[in-house]
């Protein structure tokens, strides 16, 4: 076995969970027991907390399935094999990517809150409230919120789940946090998402 090369920070969470150890080939995260968890690619960035900055994340459910988050790449799921089927289309437009702080459309990109955000908006009109102005990017609306395609902090990585989370920037007008966690057990995969806000209160929905 070829010796480790160096990685940066301490690995796993905030509680020491999910601490890094290398198998020869990449660095793996877990205890081997039940589920398990390969991080590969490891850059030297890192995240506030510690935890290195993985670019793809494999959580490992034996004779089950195994799931492929990437985290650099709007932490979306780039693969699902379940039974050794990929269920998932594979390329670098696909997969299950996280929608917010909006799903679905904007009507030409345009929203009002009653909520002043600390950049402010285009002031008070017709109707009421505040109105911000958001990237059109499927003209004439702006469509699935903005932390697709934005790099993901990885908050932790344990033998069973793995959670990610990115902080709300501009455009979006309120300070805020979006977080999902990736559950894989024998029998079942749960996606938990959240979106919270570190400020004032603001409209939002996720998907």
């Amino acid at each position: 076995m070829g010796r480790a090369p160096e990685r940066a920070g301490a690995g796993g969470g905030p509680d020491g969970a999910g601490r890094l150890r290398w198998d020869g080939t990449r660095w793996a995260v877990g205890s081997g027991r039940g589920s398990a968890v390969k991080v590969g690619g490891m850059s030297t960035q890192e995240t506030t907390d510690g935890a290195p900055w993985a670019r793809d994340v494999r959580l490992v459910a034996p004779g089950f399935a195994e799931l492929t988050i990437r985290p650099e790449d709007g932490c979306r799921i780039s693969s699902l094999i379940i039974n050794d089927l990929e269920v998932l289309r594979q390329g670098d437009r696909y997969g299950s990517f996280p929608m917010a702080p909006w799903c679905g459309r904007i009507e030409l990109g345009q929203f009002r809150s009653f909520v002043t955000a600390p950049g402010g908006g285009d002031g008070a009109g017709r109707g009421g409230g505040v109105r911000h102005q958001m990237p059109v990017n499927a003209a004439p609306h702006a469509i699935h919120g903005t932390v697709r395609d934005q790099p993901w902090r990885t908050a932790t990585v344990d033998d069973q789940s793995a959670t990610f989370y990115y902080d709300l920037t501009g455009p979006w007008p309120y300070r805020g946090r979006v977080t999902q966690t990736f559950e894989l057990t024998d029998d079942a995969l749960t996606l938990t998402m959240g979106v919270e806000s570190r400020g004032d209160s603001f409209p939002a929905q996720a998907g």
